[in-house]
């Protein structure tokens, strides 16, 4: 299925799909617009917030209900990004951390947990939204490697992301964070790979 793009010299992404059908992604153009799809309402663009204005925008998760979670940047490269939340039509841009300037949200689950991550390079650090509040992800596995993006959440709070090893900075950890009880375990990868 074609979803269709904003503006007809846009191309299109798309991101996610929830369990029900309802797909998110970008248009990129200029400006580039996150969308929500669905089957009997079609392709339908998303407002860019204006203040702090952001031209650059992308759906990078969407729940069962329609709402739609993403990022909001000042280039087509993803500079200075905001963590964004459409719902019912509406943009907001959602809170960060004290001192943090920097997030980009990546999923959000059916109870309105959303997740993600705050700062960049070597001071990224997942976060997850709850009630709109921001809490950067502390937990760490029983290695000591801890949640640098969080990339998705299902409906029982599990959190899936890469993280660091404090140990050799240069081996990515895949991690399976529980928002529930506040855990961390890390996943093994395949023999012989990072």
């Amino acid at each position: 299925v074609d979803l269709g793009v904003v503006a007809p010299t846009d191309f299109a992404q798309g991101n996610r799909v929830s369990l029900t059908g309802i797909a998110t992604g970008r248009s990129f153009g200029n400006p580039t617009r996150a969308f929500s799809w669905t089957e009997a309402g079609g392709l339908v663009a998303l407002p860019n917030p204006t203040s702090p204005a952001r031209n650059y925008c992308v759906g990078n998760g969407v729940n069962d209900l329609g709402a739609v979670v993403g990022n909001g940047t000042t280039t087509s490269f993803g500079s200075s990004p905001l963590p964004l939340i459409w719902q019912g039509g509406t943009v907001t841009v959602l809170a960060l951390p004290g001192g943090q300037t920097l997030g980009r949200a990546n999923d959000i689950n059916n109870d309105g947990l959303i997740v993600g991550s705050i700062g960049s390079g070597s001071v990224e650090y997942g976060v997850k939204w709850a009630g709109g509040v921001p809490t950067v992800i502390t937990a760490q596995t029983p290695g000591g490697s801890w949640l640098r993006t969080a990339y998705s959440v299902n409906d029982a709070g599990q959190v899936v992301g890469f993280g660091i090893d404090p140990a050799n900075a240069a081996r990515n950890v895949g991690i399976l964070y529980d928002a529930v009880a506040n855990t961390a375990v890390e996943v093994p990868p395949l023999p012989g790979h990072n």
